[in-house]
């Protein structure tokens, strides 16, 4: 089985993280989407769709990284908790799945565009007023987060982790991942309940994994969630390891 990725990209992370850590067996195919190699014609004839991730299981292509993810748990064979057989409990991951790709991916990705990648690129800053109006989307959504699907749980679909926390972390690290704004970076993501959920989803990751793509972990053992029994006590214990 092969995973085209460029993991600068969240949804290839996301994809990434969740072979590596269920070790899955993959060879990884790296398509340097800066350099637009996606745009290539051998590429072209591996996906018409020309943006990865892409995953070739012998003559079965499939794109989109929900749908990539939702095929290796199901043909991996992972346990049940990261796409539940039980109705209500996949729905619940599908709905996530549905809602992120216009909201939290959308709103998260414009930061990092506006505040990382538009500097870099064009070598000056975009206008505040399109910032504040980035930033309060990116606030809309964390809210959303918390209160639609977070609400008092571990994780968004369950007190187990899912897909649907695979799909999420990777979008808020990626609008985390700027040296140069510690200070909003607190303001955006202040809030204990969301700060909480994503550590506890980094855990679960093998940290070199998260720390190689320069994103935020930490080193507490996965094995914590599972002795700490209530909330409280887990989040008792993110605060320690933090």
């Amino acid at each position: 089985m092969e995973l085209y990725l460029d993991l600068l990209s969240p949804p290839c992370r996301a994809v990434f993280l969740f072979a590596k850590t269920l070790k899955i067996p993959f060879d990884f195919k790296h398509v340097e989407l800066a350099e637009g190699q996606q745009y290539s014609e051998e590429f072209a004839k591996l996906s018409i769709v020309k943006k990865v991730p892409v995953l070739k299981d012998g003559d079965f292509v499939l794109t989109e990284s929900t749908a990539i993810l939702k095929y290796l748990a199901r043909k991996c064979l992972v346990a049940d908790h990261w796409f539940p057989a039980d109705l209500r409990q996949q729905a619940l991951v599908n709905e996530y799945s549905s809602w992120q790709h216009l909201n939290l991916r959308s709103h998260c990705s414009k930061v990092f565009l506006f505040k990382t990648l538009f500097p870099a690129i064009m070598g000056s800053e975009v206008s505040k007023e399109k910032m504040d109006i980035a930033l309060e989307d990116l606030r809309h959504s964390l809210d959303l987060l918390e209160e639609k699907f977070l609400k008092d749980k571990l994780f968004l679909v369950s007190n187990k982790i899912s897909l649907a926390d695979v799909v999420a972390v990777v979008e808020v690290m990626q609008s985390q991942y700027n040296p140069k704004s510690k200070a909003e970076k607190r303001k955006l993501h202040s809030s204990q309940p969301t700060v909480l959920w994503k550590h506890s989803v980094i855990h679960l990751f093998d940290y070199s994994f998260c720390s190689g793509l320069g994103c935020a972990g930490r080193t507490a053992k996965a094995e914590c969630l599972e002795r700490s029994g209530e909330k409280g006590a887990w989040r008792e214990a993110v605060s320690r390891s933090s």
